[in-house]
């Protein structure tokens, strides 16, 4: 009789602790569930460092754009200069023609008057060309000169654009590397999900027989107790009744033995949910490490 009771109290035990085992498990699975969406969240992150990157590309590219068109601007001045130049030389050429001119008028007398006035305003006109080629060249000097300040200053914007672009693909390496990572994680923790789910219902249905189990034990248990009271004179009956007390004892042995399997079971599948958590804090951690070195 003691066997039976000790065998029904011990079915409750093992069904309390598959209840705690399971509720364990599902607990970490949830744990999981949400690390998985913390990294998802990365994933999200990897595509808008993407799109930055694109952006820069694109910032990059309109600078280099920019940058060749100031240098065509730049040649296009030296020829203008060049054009320049010419103009103020045939200037200098034109006033010493002019002054030769009214030398030659001088010379003339009254016939080579008229001559002079006109060699005079040759003259002005040349020294007015040579004046506005001066101004010119000043002006061409200055667009010279901060066309070149443009072509450092996008120089180094493309230099800096470089930096941040090497400096952003390293992020968006290891970004993109968890992103994978998480996906994957993802795929296996639906299955293990999945898995749980049906660990639960089963687990659950045994609970609720092993417990009906125990309470009918109890009540048989008890039955039997009452008519051994009543049966002390019946050896025959009270023998008969503790071997079938006995047989059910071995029988309830078995179904506790059956229930520390799964317990056993249960267990095991904690732990390796729990190393998959582990593996999860680990990947966050490297996560916000990089984060934080980016």
């Amino acid at each position: 009789m003691s066997n039976l009771s000790e065998a029904s109290q011990r079915m409750r035990t093992g069904a309390e602790h598959q209840r705690e085992a399971v509720g364990q498990a599902s607990s970490v699975v949830e744990a999981v569930q949400k690390s998985i969406i913390e990294i998802s969240d990365q994933a999200a992150l990897w595509e808008e460092i993407r799109e930055r990157i694109a952006a820069m590309e694109r910032v990059k590219q309109t600078v280099s754009e920019t940058a060749g068109r100031v240098g065509d601007m730049t040649k296009r001045s030296d020829e203008i200069g060049r054009i320049v130049q010419t103009i103020e030389d045939i200037a200098a050429q034109t006033n010493l023609l002019a002054l030769n001119a009214a030398i030659e008028a001088a010379r003339a007398g009254e016939a080579g008057r008229g001559f002079a006035v006109v060699a005079e305003e040759v003259r002005k006109l040349a020294e007015h060309s040579s004046e506005a080629t001066k101004e010119i060249t000043t002006l061409i000097g200055a667009v010279q000169s901060g066309s070149q300040d443009a072509a450092d200053s996008m120089e180094r914007t493309i230099k800096d654009v470089d930096e941040a672009s090497e400096v952003t693909l390293q992020a968006a390496g290891c970004l993109e590397q968890i992103a994978k990572t998480a996906t994957e994680t993802a795929q296996q923790n639906n299955l293990l999900t999945e898995a749980m789910g049906e660990v639960e219902r089963v687990a659950g249905e045994n609970l609720d027989l092993l417990i009906n189990m125990a309470e009918e034990i109890t009540s048989v248990n008890a039955n039997i107790e009452g008519i051994a009271a009543s049966s002390q004179e019946n050896s025959a009956s009270t023998e008969e009744m503790s071997a079938s007390s006995e047989e059910m004892s071995a029988m309830v042995e078995e179904l506790v033995a059956s229930v520390s399997e799964v317990d056993d079971q249960i267990r095991n599948l904690v732990t390796i949910v729990e190393e998959a958590q582990k593996v999860l804090d680990k990947s966050r951690k490297n996560d916000s490490g990089m984060q934080r070195a980016a």
